[in-house]
């Protein structure tokens, strides 16, 4: 599959499986561009649910250094792909994680493509959802409710208020 017809399925996911109202996708608003984005008040998933699609493990992999920073001691921080691994140690930098959109987050891919191990590994508070078919898809791994301190709430308020501002109509 592509990566538009993943991100189509994942629509169609956030809209029935999550009862997510409003849902949008591949909005450049702000750092984060999640290929779906949606918000449901269903008791059980409350909150946003960000889903990226995966058509490959080297994509999978390229994701990873996006959202960390090395940190100085003073404060100062440099984007990871700015300075080696190596070089950071040996001045004392640590590796920090930045807040991403999404209460609950997922990758969806077709099952060839990554491994629950896998996900567990480089993203535990990530899900993983296999498309079966046309119609089906498979949950493999359920996400967990990120910490409150990791979700990006003000990225998300940009994110709607560009859509609306634009005139993005949900999907």
């Amino acid at each position: 599959m592509t990566h538009e017809e993943l991100c189509a399925r994942a629509r169609r996911w956030l809209s029935s499986t999550r009862r997510c109202k409003p849902v949008f996708s591949n909005i450049a608003s702000c750092r984060e561009i999640p290929d779906a984005i949606g918000w449901s008040s269903c008791f059980a998933w409350r909150g946003s649910t960000v889903v990226e699609c995966k058509t490959s493990r080297g994509d999978f992999y390229a994701d990873r250094r996006k959202y960390v920073m090395y940190q100085s001691s003073d404060g100062y921080r440099f984007a990871s792909n700015r300075l080696s691994d190596k070089f950071a140690e040996e001045h004392g930098y640590t590796l920090i994680d930045l807040p991403r959109m999404g209460d609950f987050r997922y990758f969806l891919c077709e099952p060839d493509v990554l491994s629950a191990d896998l996900v567990q590994i480089h993203a535990p508070d990530h899900g993983l959802i296999y498309i079966e078919d046309a119609r089906r898809v498979r949950i493999v791994r359920t996400a967990i409710r990120r910490e409150v301190s990791m979700v990006d709430k003000e990225a998300e308020i940009r994110y709607l208020r560009f859509a609306i501002n634009n005139r993005k109509t949900p999907e």
